[in-house]
């Protein structure tokens, strides 16, 4: 059924979506008293022992799916994620303080690429028309550095100790190997003590980074004429009988009939290089004395 609107062009039976809206209610605020402990306590909380600006230089080659040749890269937003941080101490002083170490850092960059498609082209390439679509791949990359270290604590573990146990085997039986007569070490009985300390694994945490990229269009192909089939799903770009193949893309014959007078291509996949800069805080739970504090001066 049209309206009266339909001879302006305007259908008011067309589904045009929907807004719901609702006014929030301002809740009371109820301060909350905070106790403090009126002595020294002894807590567990990480503790800074290094930071580090690590930069990462990678390479990397960026493959479309079939059929999504892009014409023109609109946008590529990036984000990093570190999967792995791990410390190697080098240098000791006296006790168990470290001065020196190795950073391991492995992670990826997850890249969303905004791309345009080139669906219906004119035949002298005054016109491209197309579709904004999206890739998202996710780029790895691995980096060591060195780095120096504070405040960190080590456990290491203890020495083996050994106690002998003597056996005298004319007054008792120790052991069913002995002969009889022998005295001195048990060769058959061990006494050890050994003491173990776990450590605590330092960690990282990524504070910012930042990305400076170069990127290059790679396997160009050039443009024909192309047109969308009847259900607008379908091109022809000069190649085959101009019907769909069933995955929404159909080929014409139109390339014959149109000269191209201006160069226009899309292309299959990019190959990037960009330097990566991390800024990483590495840290390590400990236990620390946290004292009450101290009374203003009047």
């Amino acid at each position: 059924m049209y309206t009266e609107n339909q001879g302006n062009g305007y259908n008011n039976n067309c589904d045009c979506g929907d807004v719901q809206a609702t006014n929030i209610v301002l809740a009371p605020k109820v301060e909350c008293p905070v106790v403090v402990a009126p002595r020294a306590a002894t807590v567990r909380i990480p503790v800074l022992i290094a930071t580090a600006n690590v930069e990462a230089d990678v390479e990397a080659c960026i493959d479309f799916p079939c059929h999504e040749d892009f014409h023109e890269i609109k946008r590529i937003k990036k984000n990093v994620f570190i999967t792995q941080g791990r410390i190697i101490p080098l240098t000791f002083e006296t006790g168990t303080q470290t001065t020196l170490g190795k950073l391991f850092l492995k992670g990826f960059v997850e890249k969303n690429i905004e791309y345009a498609t080139a669906d219906c082209v004119s035949c002298d390439k005054e016109v491209i028309n197309g579709r904004i679509k999206s890739h998202t791949v996710k780029v790895p990359f691995q980096v060591a550095t060195q780095i120096d270290i504070t405040n960190i604590v080590i456990n290491n573990r203890g020495p083996l100790t050994e106690r002998t146990i003597f056996c005298d085997t004319s007054k008792e039986r120790c052991c069913f190997d002995c002969d009889d007569g022998i005295k001195g070490r048990s060769f058959c009985e061990s006494d050890f003590n050994e003491a173990v300390n776990f450590f605590q694994r330092p960690f990282v945490v990524l504070d910012s980074f930042r990305i400076f990229e170069l990127d290059f269009n790679k396997e160009p192909e050039p443009l024909h004429k192309r047109c969308p089939d009847k259900d607008g799903y379908g091109y022809g770009d000069g190649y085959g009988d101009g019907k769909g193949d069933g995955d929404g893309y159909g080929y014409g014959d139109n390339h014959n009939d149109c000269e191209p007078k201006k160069k226009a291509v899309v292309f299959k996949k990019i190959e990037e290089k960009f330097v990566l800069f991390l800024c990483v805080r590495v840290l390590q739970n400990q236990f620390v004395r946290i004292c009450p504090p101290t009374p203003p001066v009047c």
